[in-house]
């Protein structure tokens, strides 16, 4: 693929702004810091006694939704967060960063 095919692909160019960061995020960027970034700022909202549902995801880090949720379910099976469902909207499941004593 050449790079004017690259370019042409959604979000190829887009930069973002984490509120729980200060430097720009890529779409690009690999998937570990796109999950150290999301770790930040769900514990930064949880910090602040604010819930994080599946559907704040993607906000937070101005990426499309399913990059957003596999960053999340990856959290989970690493075993950094837990996901508390809804049994009336999956979309309304808690993400909650596991803190470990």
């Amino acid at each position: 693929m050449s790079q004017e095919d690259k370019a042409r692909l959604p979000f190829a160019n887009m930069e973002a702004r984490n509120p729980a960061a200060t430097s720009p995020i890529k779409a690009n960027e690999p998937n570990d810091v796109l999950s150290a970034r999301l770790v930040d700022a769900i514990h930064h909202r949880q910090s602040n006694g604010e819930a994080t549902t599946l559907r704040d995801l993607h906000r937070l880090l101005d990426v499309v939704q399913p990059v957003a949720l596999r960053l999340a379910y990856r959290l989970q099976d690493a075993g950094v967060a837990e996901i508390e469902s809804d049994a009336t909207d999956a979309f309304a499941a808690k993400i909650i960063i596991v803190t470990t004593a």
